[in-house]
């Protein structure tokens, strides 16, 4: 038994035409051509496909139920077909991405704007999750490339890996917070106080145990919200604050928390794997906007 692509769409238009001759004109293929490849198909499936006369062509019910099964294995064909070239296509068809919370929260809203304007024709598919949940994404094929911060990532043979700017972080309060003004703050200064941050903990100083969040969470928007209303302090990037530091509503604390005051920012993709055309055009896109801020 041979259902191939060719054969369907044979009986599909000589159903559709109620027509050998004209189906073949349609097909550009002989009309005896055509009544072997639908008589060989009917004899393989053992099932009357047509019913000829000299009323013309009449599809049987059996006919009737392959000739619908048929059009949509051939619209889905097409369908393929279309998505396989758009992927060649920078500017068409899907693009699906992952990025860690806080890189969406500072530059997600940016880059699907800007990419949305561009290219009207390009649907973007963003998922928004923490690094090891987008690595198996990736892994498993589900998103094509992802950004996240180098702090968290491990070493993968199957993965690569490209630094493409670097975000600041620091350690936050509201204004009027008791811990504000104090210089050299250390770790055993934060324990009276709710602690928010998307690590499960961080190094003590001076042989003190490690500071565990009262809050670990990788909404930076309800972290926000929590420091502003109460005596939450929050690590985060001031690039999530710009409004609020330059009201004065929130300030950075000078405190020996993190042995550092910035992450690099990696893209990453499976090795040895074909990347679309509109995947380099969103990474294009994500690197401008990462080292050309504002």
């Amino acid at each position: 038994m041979k259902l191939d692509l060719h054969r369907l769409r044979h009986i599909v238009t000589v159903a559709e035409t109620r027509s050998f001759s004209r189906a073949a004109e349609l097909l550009s293929i002989t009309q005896p051509a055509l009544s072997r490849s639908i008589a060989t198909l009917e004899e393989d499936l053992g099932l009357r496909i047509f019913d000829r006369g000299r009323g013309g062509v009449f599809i049987t019910q059996a006919g009737r139920e392959l000739v619908e099964g048929a059009e949509r294995l051939l619209a889905q064909a097409r369908f393929l077909e279309q998505n396989v070239l758009q992927s060649r296509t920078a500017g068409t068809g899907i693009i699906r991405f992952g990025m860690a919370p806080m890189l969406a929260g500072i530059f997600l809203p940016r880059l699907l704007g800007q990419i949305a304007k561009a290219y009207p024709d390009l649907s973007l598919r963003p998922i928004v999750r923490k690094a090891d949940e987008l690595i198996t994404a990736l892994t498993a094929g589900q998103v094509e490339l992802c950004f996240i911060a180098a702090n968290y990532l491990s070493a993968l043979d199957h993965i690569g890996v490209d630094v493409i700017g670097t975000v600041p972080i620091g350690v936050f309060a509201r204004a009027g917070h008791p811990l504000l003004g104090k210089k050299g703050l250390h770790s055993h200064d934060l324990r009276g106080f709710p602690f928010a941050a998307s690590a499960v903990e961080f190094p003590g100083q001076r042989g003190e145990p490690p500071l565990i969040p009262s809050i670990v969470c990788d909404n930076y928007f309800l972290m926000k919200e929590l420091m502003l209303t109460s005596d939450t302090v929050c690590v985060m990037s001031p690039l999530l604050l710009h409004d609020e530091l330059r009201q004065g509503t929130v300030w950075e604390l000078d405190v020996n928390l993190i042995d550092h005051t910035g992450f690099d920012i990696c893209s990453i993709r499976l090795i040895n794997r074909t990347e679309s055309a509109s995947a380099r055009l969103v990474l294009d896109h994500f690197v401008k906007i990462v080292q050309q801020p504002g």
